[in-house]
């Protein structure tokens, strides 16, 4: 199995560089299904609130010690620190809206297989230097985007809205992912560090929602203990593993890994029996990971080939 690997040199020291990534994804494919659990019970805007409070909440006790120099070193790149804001909003306020209109797979489908073209996208000086790579991507895109309705079994508006919002998730995703590599290379930060910094409009903007709503906030301890959880396994975990995989292997890399997700989803929801498929549909989903796969060789085969000209 490792032979072929190597012959791209990706040996089995080259895939341990990536644990990382690939425990991230094992672990955001679980926490998805728990985060669309709890946006059947709890509001979105509350939701989000609460669960990335607490991510932030936790990451800030980490870095109590030295918080006074990572707030100075973050002011020193104003722009890009509101820029990771924003996006992280944008991300994170509409995967949970997202999620209620359709499935955790259908939004991973969307937001896992275009993520690399929206990476892409937002380095399109790289274009005449990379047509194939972008080509690639756009049909992967293009491909998560017709899977996605196709196994959704919601009406044709609430697919049209899971959809865009999934989409628009994606793209400030990729945008944070891009901001967030020039904050560490400036910074020095650790991506610990960083995440103690990142939610800061969430809270504003969702705190202030869910705080001028009436009864908003009383939960029940199933609600506490459900958004709790996603907390620490949808955002603690599973965002300091992706920051390090950031640091580690730059943006674009990280990128390639996450399309793994939807399949293992699908494998988790069908395990847990919260969702059946159909032959087609397992198909369907199966192909497009195979697709996406093929994707991330022919992406490493090209570099191999470059280091080697």
């Amino acid at each position: 199995m490792f032979q072929h690997f190597e012959k791209y040199n990706l040996s089995k020291h080259a895939l341990f560089k990536y644990k990382e990534i690939i425990i991230f994804c094992i672990i955001s494919s679980v926490s998805s299904i728990l985060m669309a659990e709890a946006v059947k019970t709890v509001n979105p805007i509350t939701s989000t609130f609460i669960t990335f409070s607490l991510t932030a909440l936790i990451f800030i006790l980490l870095n109590i010690n030295n918080f006074r120099p990572i707030i100075v070193a973050s002011f020193q790149q104003r722009l890009t620190l509101l820029q990771i804001n924003l996006t992280t909003l944008a991300n994170t306020l509409l995967a949970f809206v997202g999620m209620t209109y359709v499935s955790p797979l259908v939004y991973g489908i969307i937001f896992f297989g275009c993520l690399p073209f929206f990476n892409n996208a937002l380095q399109w000086r790289l274009f005449a230097n990379n047509k194939s790579s972008y080509t690639f991507n756009l049909v992967s895109c293009l491909s998560a985007i017709f899977i996605a309705g196709y196994i959704s079994d919601q009406t044709m508006i609430a697919n049209t809205q899971g959809i865009s919002y999934a989409l628009i998730s994606c793209f400030s995703a990729a945008l944070y992912m891009l901001r967030s590599e020039y904050f560490h290379r400036k910074t020095g930060l650790t991506p610990s560090q960083i995440l103690s910094v990142r939610f800061y409009l969430v809270i504003l903007i969702c705190g202030g929602y869910a705080l001028l709503q009436p009864n908003t906030l009383i939960l029940n301890s199933n609600e506490w203990l459900m958004l709790s959880g996603a907390a620490i396994t949808g955002s603690v975990i599973p965002l300091f593993l992706m920051q390090v995989a950031i640091k580690k292997l730059g943006a674009a890399v990280t990128a390639q890994f996450m399309p793994s997700i939807p399949v293992l989803c699908m494998t988790f929801l069908t395990a847990l029996g919260i969702a059946q498929f159909s032959g087609l549909e397992i198909l369907a989903i199966v192909s497009f990971s195979m697709l996406l796969i093929a994707q991330i060789r022919y992406k490493v085969h090209k570099r191999h080939v470059a280091a080697n000209a």
